[in-house]
């Protein structure tokens, strides 16, 4: 063989686990008070979309007001979301929504 030196070459020390994280990783959680309620996609009614419900192009839903037009006997909601959405439906018109599951 030829004169090739051998060293001796130590093995790395085992990692260290650390249990707690350090400070500038840790934060402070948020308690709100109440558990969070499940919530599904639902077809719903348009008459009972509530506040905190969900609707395709409308956003989270911020105002429902219902209107009743008596000479044209026409049932109105207008559903306002966020950034100023707003839209008009038929009381009786089905409406897919992220709603509370029951």
């Amino acid at each position: 063989m030829t004169d090739i030196e051998r060293i001796h070459v130590p093995a790395s020390p085992p990692a260290r686990v650390q249990k707690a994280m350090p400070a500038p990783f840790r934060r402070p959680s948020i308690n709100l008070g109440a558990p969070l309620e499940k919530r599904v996609w639902r077809n719903t009614l348009a008459c009972d979309l509530a506040i905190g419900d969900t609707v395709p192009g409308v956003g989270r839903v911020y105002k429902v007001d219902e209107t009743t037009y008596l000479p044209e006997g026409r049932w109105v909601i207008q559903v306002e979301g966020g950034l100023g959405n707003r839209r008009e439906f038929s009381g009786e018109e089905q409406v897919l929504a992220f709603v509370v599951a029951q």
